[in-house]
């Protein structure tokens, strides 16, 4: 087993401890009747998943061989619980922006843009962070879609303030995302 790989699956974990103090923080301030018992849940198997393939991964198993001796552990090869580790996030993530308000009034939106960013300095394979952002920036496509800003009947009132403040919200955190791809694509080190 090489360093790096032992470097980064722990980087990994800590990344994802973060991330998942991040989300218990951020539902903690929030009113626990507005939020109901569906969020603490989707919290709960998003650190139960996550955590668990992490766990089980070939670095950190080898890790604990000796601890177990001759137990036989499951595991599963490091990128591979990366990868679904990102595809948990980011599915958790988007469903608990939806029980917040959406992504115009929810607390958790700026973490949307953290997944593919932790993808790229977790070594991720390019394609998982294409996903990711791709994902990301389809969803916030359609959100500003739903926004009266980029929809134009002409019996609506005028676009309030609110709406306008939400929508440059949405701009920028999306355009923020496609620049940090693109960064990052720039800038990978060569193979």
């Amino acid at each position: 087993m090489e360093p790096a790989q032992v470097n980064v699956a722990a980087a990994a974990l800590v990344a994802q401890f973060g991330y998942l103090v991040i989300l218990v923080i951020g539902m903690s301030v929030l009113n626990p009747r507005v939020i109901g018992h569906r969020l603490v849940w989707v919290i709960v198997a998003i650190i139960v998943f996550s955590l668990g393939l992490l766990i089980l991964s070939t670095p950190v198993t080898d890790l604990s061989r000796p601890l177990f001796r001759d137990i036989p552990l499951p595991t599963m090869s490091f990128a591979d619980a990366l990868s679904i580790v990102f595809i948990v996030d980011l599915s958790g993530t988007w469903l608990i922006v939806r029980l917040t308000g959406g992504s115009r009034g929810s607390p958790f939106t700026p973490l949307l843009g953290l997944i593919p960013t932790l993808a790229m300095f977790l070594r991720t394979p390019f394609s998982m962070v294409i996903f990711c952002a791709g994902a990301i920036v389809i969803y916030m496509c359609f959100e500003l879609i739903g926004t009266r800003v980029l929809t134009f009947y002409p019996s609506r009132p005028p676009i309030q303030s609110e709406d306008r403040i939400a929508t440059s919200n949405l701009l920028v955190a999306t355009l923020s995302l496609v620049l940090t791809v693109m960064v990052g694509y720039v800038t990978q080190p060569l193979r």
